[in-house]
């Protein structure tokens, strides 16, 4: 059987992007950008995604159900609580506004934990800085002694298949690794009436562009590119702010994690069901009386509870009544075709499953206006390469034996150093910094540094300090870039104090939704609040960009043909 790629089809080829089959539903999204040219770079492979650890939270909310007496150990030190939790009424709240230096007055000997009494830890930064100790006994962050009251993270979502009414839905904001989403699950009894729910999939919030006319005034990009389609972010006014987005760490996370290896792969208890017609396929857990099951469809994948007494090859839900109510017939496997129905599933799910991200860099001079120009910069400021060392570390690229990104780690053809970040431990960034391309005489287009950076979805604009021009990003000709991060170091003058940073403007093309994490402002000072703020809204930049028309009939294009390939072993 022949594999299908997720990240083959992202690539799918910037010569070709004019030409692809737009859904009717998505074609009315549409939107064309009248300066945008067509470029053809050659395409640049994409690595596959490999396993996953887990992601910490911004902040940590600790809520066992059960009494015990507790420490926090952050940075190496036991920190009391000295904020009651009657006194909390949003725990996400309380930790923005937290001094890091706060000392908590009541003793950690007289606390009690329970399910209403919480607190957050500012100073917690990562698993290996953060423990809980029940009754002197650590814990691990992301242990399932550690995830916490199961109630704590359900809220008024909105489930994508609905079930019961009241239920509660899982809290996507409130989701930071597999081992926390995971343990709730298997402590939920599946055999009763769900009144909280964390199984089903649940809709991710979508947030709305101002789309309020912006002045130039102290704006790095050029707003002109605002009548071109483009949407800016230069400030806290610029996104609507009307859903749960802001509380987002990373958006999606829910998806990273192996729910079909985890929970059906190799059990007698699942059952599989595939109408060859609609390409519907329903994967069922029937252990137990209200039955989990994954439901993938052309369109999209699907987490669901199965109601009690409904036979699932007869669930409206994954085959619906068609003409003179008639519902479809859907199909079992044949048995000696299981394992190998299996492992497909399988390597598809891996295959969705997207941890490694490559972003562009370019560094423009002053006075440049044409992309050539851009892209055949070599020298650069030492606040570039500041820049640069905040984001990730210079690494070799021969030898290298992590996510190169496409770049040669063997005989040097792309390069010397590039810059590499494993973020959190999980997330693999590889950066595509132009100047450390090879700039190869008589090549006036710049056509090996374009080959890289063009096929990059985000791309990072950082403007010399002496360049007073702002920044156009149509001039940037490649289709595949959607998503520009224009950077400039600015010196900010308070008084006495003299504080390094950066202003920074977000552009994206026309159809892709506001991402976190928001500006509050367009300057930031440098320093770890402003490398954390980078890195999130990178990866929520590509992530977000998924949900664009283009990459989303792309997507359900290569779920079409995964699934008639699964039909053959029928």
């Amino acid at each position: 059987m022949a594999e299908i790629d997720l990240d083959d089809l992202l690539n799918t080829g910037l010569e070709d992007v004019d030409k692809i089959e737009v859904e009717p539903e998505l074609a009315v999204m549409t939107e064309s950008v009248g300066s945008t040219k067509k470029v053809n770079y050659n395409i640049v492979e994409r690595a596959q995604p490999t396993s996953r650890l887990s992601l910490p939270p911004k902040g940590v909310v600790v809520r066992p159900s059960y009494n015990a007496n507790f420490k926090v150990h952050s940075l190496g030190s036991s920190v009391s609580p000295g904020t009651p939790s009657s006194e909390i009424s949003n725990p996400i709240d309380f930790y923005d506004n937290c001094s890091a230096k706060e000392q908590f007055k009541q003793p950690s000997s007289e606390m009690k934990l329970s399910r209403n009494n919480c607190f957050v830890s500012k100073q917690c930064r990562s698993p290996s800085e953060f423990g809980v100790s029940i009754n002197d006994k650590r814990l691990k962050r992301n242990s399932a002694g550690n995830i916490g009251s199961i109630s704590d993270i359900f809220g008024p979502t909105v489930a994508q298949i609905p079930g019961l009414p009241k239920t509660r839905y899982i809290a996507k904001e409130k989701v930071y690794s597999q081992d926390q989403l995971f343990g709730i699950i298997d402590r939920t009894n599946f055999d009763i009436p769900l009144s909280d729910d964390p199984w089903s999939s649940v809709s991710l919030p979508m947030e709305a562009w101002n789309n309020e006319p912006i002045e130039q005034s102290d704006n790095i990009v050029d707003v002109n590119c605002a009548q071109s389609g483009y949407q800016l972010e230069v400030s806290s006014q610029s996104i609507k702010k009307l859903t749960d987005l802001m509380k987002y760490s990373i958006i999606d996370i829910d998806l990273d994690f192996p729910y079909y290896s985890h929970y059906f792969k190799g059990k007698k208890s699942t059952k599989y069901y595939m109408d060859p017609i609609s390409l519907n396929l329903l994967i069922v857990d029937t252990s137990t009386k209200y039955k989990r099951a994954i439901l993938k469809t052309p369109k999209e994948n699907y987490r669901c509870v199965i109601p009690l007494g409904v036979d699932p090859a007869k669930y409206d839900k994954a085959f619906p009544l068609q003409e003179k109510k008639k519902r479809s017939k859907p199909k079992t496997f044949d048995k000696k075709n299981i394992p190998k129905l299996e492992l497909e599933l399988e390597r598809i799910e891996n295959m969705s499953i997207i941890k490694k991200y490559k972003f562009g860099v370019i560094y423009v001079k002053d006075g440049q206006k044409e992309e050539n120009e851009f892209f055949s910069n070599d020298e650069c400021c030492d606040e570039f390469w500041d820049f640069m060392n905040s984001l990730g570390k210079k690494v070799e690229l021969k030898g290298f034996n992590d996510y190169a990104a496409g770049l040669d780690t063997k005989a040097g053809c792309t390069g010397t150093y590039s810059y590499f970040r494993k973020y959190t431990n999980t997330y693999s960034i590889m950066f595509h910094v132009a100047p450390l391309l090879p700039n190869q005489e008589g090549d006036a287009q710049k056509l090996e540094r374009k080959r890289h950076v063009g096929n990059d979805v985000v791309v990072i604009v950082f403007l010399d300090p002496k360049r007073k021009e702002p920044f156009d990003p149509r001039i940037l000709t490649s289709h595949f870039n959607n998503v520009f991060f224009i950077i400039q170091p600015k010196i900010k003058n308070e008084g006495l104090v003299v504080q390094e940073g950066y202003t920074i403007n977000v552009v994206t093309k026309p159809n892709n939704m506001p991402f976190p994490p928001f500006l509050t402002s367009s300057w930031m000072k440098k320093g770890f609040g402003f490398e954390d703020f980078m890195l999130k809204k990178l990866i929520n930049a590509e992530r977000m960009t998924m949900y664009n028309t283009t990459f989303l009939s792309n997507a359900r294009n290569t779920r079409k043909q995964q699934l008639v390939q699964l039909a053959e072993l029928l």
